[in-house]
């Protein structure tokens, strides 16, 4: 998996109910504990730290073109390739139609709003996603323009605003 961010989580925690086992890699360092604290195989900043190891399947929560193709590339025969995270509509990836065809591999996008609200829903009411462990920051609404500066900068995951106060 590529992407440590709040979807990546989500989707990490999916995976390993499924029984995978997760290998996460996320640029960021402040982001690779929890993958960690989840019970992710292996967390590693960089997909070079990889050894070239190949997978059954790999999903992009990142929406960046080199992740995608980095993604693309880490499939074995046979693969599998999510494309979730969020690219800019004129982003581009270049990936290999003969390798495609001649390794059988399957790339398939998801938007995750069709039809996906109610799912979810029962997912998080049955324990089955930790929200706990996406919340990094609670705080007062006062305290809003730090909220929009944490997201921002790209620090932590997700930051709860609330109007009668917070943790902070």
């Amino acid at each position: 998996m590529l992407g440590a961010g709040t979807m990546g989580l989500i989707l990490q925690q999916l995976l390993q109910r499924a029984g995978a086992a997760v290998t996460m890699v996320d640029r960021n360092p402040d982001r690779l504990a929890r993958p960690r604290e989840l019970g992710a195989e292996a967390v590693v900043g960089d997909v070079a730290e990889l050894d070239d190891e190949k997978f059954d399947a790999a999903v992009d929560c990142t929406g960046a073109a080199p992740a995608i193709e980095a993604a693309f590339d880490s499939l074995r025969r046979g693969g599998r390739l999510l494309v979730f995270g969020v690219a800019p509509e004129e982003a581009r990836v270049s990936l290999s139609p003969f390798r495609i065809y001649n390794d059988e591999i399957t790339i398939v996008g998801s938007m995750a709003v069709l039809h996906s609200y109610g799912a979810a829903l029962n997912l998080v009411a049955t324990g089955a996603i930790d929200t706990t462990s996406l919340l990094t920051e609670s705080l007062p609404l006062e305290r809003f323009p730090e909220a929009l500066e944490l997201m921002r900068s790209g620090k932590g995951l997700k930051t709860q605003v609330l109007p009668g106060g917070g943790d902070a």
